[in-house]
């Protein structure tokens, strides 16, 4: 038995490692492969992995993953960022879910026939969205930033709450004398102890990051564990007072934590998101082995009405309800109608409620499980296939600013500030030097005294002023990480970072990159300083003839600093490759007088 236990376990975790490579490969969504080799490989599939020999130590698996991707999503969450968003999310985890619960439930019963208490658990299961299907379309796809926060958002707390709403029907259900009055208890009991529990651990645990230990470099992986330890404390403290509060508690504990100021955030987001997909695969795997390849396939078209009415008639009309009279306008309540793909929490649930549906004498428990992870596949597949095309056509993708955020000050970086002042670019600059911020205040340019490798210091910035960022200190290895730091704000193609020095011409360094190369030239740092010091650099303006000049390697322009590639339309600062879509690009390039 041990060695059975072990074997699943292992297949397990290699199968997700290998649904997450081909998603890679194909760009197609991860969940999709995860579900056709967890079918493939269970008992109805070759059988080299057997769920049952787990027996209760797959719920509790299920339960301590969930509990840490959900309390990474409640970390994720900032209070100034949602506080912009904050009455559409709270209409669409509140209405949203109330109309979702209610349409999918009656969608259910006509499109396929399913008993009135089996329709009621599957309404219930299909109202939570999930930050492990969100996330990574976020990340794919730049959203105005109000309508990014809302689907990020509510991607978390739904949840939180779904799991809650869930729970409390599957009860209903089952009991023998249902009484709504105990079913309201049981929902307020929940609601009510997960949110002070987690307000209490949130708290407990932002205090005890104060101390100084935890700033330690050598102490990083202290704050890795204690968060991953202080996330299932409070999850099994949850379910001790109530059972299925953990997910709320966990939720609202991230919440807090996300408020406070915590020692190396980003490693400690890093860490949780790999722990995170590690978990996601790893369940999906196992959750989907108990399923029958043969009723997937076997699926009519009731089934194909009762997907189509969930993501074109159910979740729009709830999204328009929900959120009518809010910030939100027509075209972000169209996309966010259209974008519901549902993940493992979906999944858990389904899985857990099956068993207990079984225990109870109901017959055919094993559809509604079926039927979810039928709605999980079409949702991930389908939505996170048009995700993109549908941002374009409804014309709700960021416009990015043409500011220009500048790291370092120096005789370069503010040389390049004067130029793109000159073209009415915004521009602001960043420098841990209280002199040197001084300086380049005295030439009208928004400065802050902040640390540009620490990612939290962008939090005190207006960030969305700014659409490029160039890092231009005289050190590499700073530039390489307050790019690290800036990736996530401003994407790869509009992070860069110039070389300090340069290993022999213009297309090879010895450096370690995280950003794109930019105004490459055989000079280096300390030379292009010294030069415009001593007025030996002067501006000129070329008109780019061709997309080979933009390659900047060609002899003309190995003596010279290419700074800015511009147009009537669109102004980019100049990087090696860089090649414009307009014609009439002018590169503007400092060369010697």
């Amino acid at each position: 038995m041990h060695q059975t236990i072990m074997m699943t376990i292992a297949v397990a975790v290699m199968l997700g490692v290998v649904g997450q490579v081909i998603a890679s490969v194909t760009r197609i969504p991860a969940i999709v492969f995860l579900l056709m080799l967890g079918m493939l490989a269970g008992p109805f599939g070759v059988g080299v992995i057997e769920p049952a020999n787990l027996g209760v130590g797959l719920q509790v698996l299920t339960s301590l993953f969930v509990a840490i991707i959900l309390f990474e999503g409640g970390l994720s969450l900032r209070p100034k960022v949602l506080a912009g968003a904050m009455v559409p999310v709270q209409r669409l985890v509140t209405v949203g879910a109330a109309s979702t619960f209610l349409g999918a439930t009656v969608l259910a019963r006509l499109t396929i026939g399913l008993p009135w208490e089996q329709a009621f658990i599957f309404g219930s299961l299909v109202i939570v969205t999930g930050p492990t299907v969100i996330a990574p379309i976020l990340k794919r796809i730049r959203l105005r930033p109000r309508l990014h926060t809302v689907l990020k958002s509510e991607s978390i707390l739904i949840d939180a709450v779904g799991v809650i709403v869930a729970v409390v029907v599957l009860e209903y259900v089952v009991a023998r004398e249902p009484h709504w009055q105990d079913t309201m208890q049981g929902f307020l009991g929940r609601f009510g102890t997960g949110v002070l529990v987690g307000i209490t651990g949130g708290g407990l645990a932002a205090l005890g990051a104060r101390f100084a230990m935890f700033y330690r470099t050598e102490n990083e992986h202290l704050v890795h564990l204690a968060a991953v330890g202080f996330a299932v404390l409070t999850f099994a403290t949850a379910e001790h007072f109530f059972h299925e509060t953990g997910v709320l508690a966990v939720t609202v504990a991230g919440l807090v934590l996300a408020a406070a100021p915590i020692p190396f955030r980003q490693e400690l987001e890093k860490f949780k998101d790999q722990l995170v997909t590690l978990g996601v695969s790893v369940l999906f795997i196992l959750l989907s082995a108990n399923l029958n390849l043969s009723a997937f396939l076997g699926a009519g078209w009731g089934e194909v009405a009762l997907l189509a009415g969930l993501i074109f008639l159910v979740r729009p009309l709830s999204v328009f309800l929900s959120t009518a009279g809010t910030v939100l306008d027509t075209r972000e309540k169209l996309y966010i109608g259209l974008l519901a793909p549902r993940g493992i929490v979906a999944a858990a649930m389904a899985s857990h409620f099956a068993r207990r549906l079984s225990d109870n004498g109901i017959e055919h428990a094993d559809g509604v499980e079926t039927l979810v992870f039928l709605v999980i596949g079409a949702t991930v597949l389908i939505e996170g296939a048009w995700a993109g095309v549908m941002a374009h056509w409804l014309k709700v993708t960021a416009v990015r600013p043409a500011g220009v955020l500048l790291v370092g000050v120096n005789a370069w970086s503010l040389k390049v500030a004067e130029i793109l002042q000159s073209q009415g670019i915004d521009v602001g600059m960043i420098d841990s030097n209280p002199s040197q911020c001084r300086l380049a205040e005295s030439r009208n340019i928004g400065t802050h005294r902040l640390d540009a490798t620490d990612p939290t210091s962008y939090e005190q910035i207006e960030i969305g002023r700014f659409g490029q960022f160039v890092a231009m200190t005289p050190n590499d290895a700073v530039n390489t990480l307050a790019c690290e730091a800036a990736v996530p704000l401003f994407g790869e193609p509009f992070t860069s970072q110039v070389l300090s020095k340069v290993n022999g011409d213009t297309t090879r360094s010895t450096v370690r990159m995280a950003g794109r190369w930019a105004m490459p030239s055989k000079l280096d740092h300390a030379a292009i300083c010294r030069m415009l010091d001593q007025g030996e650099l002067a501006l000129a303006t070329e008109p780019l003839v061709d997309e080979i000049s933009t390659n900047f390697r060609e002899p003309e322009h190995t003596a010279g600093v290419p700074i800015l590639i511009s147009s009537a339309k669109q102004h980019h600062i100049a990087t090696a490759g860089y090649r414009p879509a307009a014609k009439d690009a002018l590169l503007f390039v400092l060369r010697p007088a």
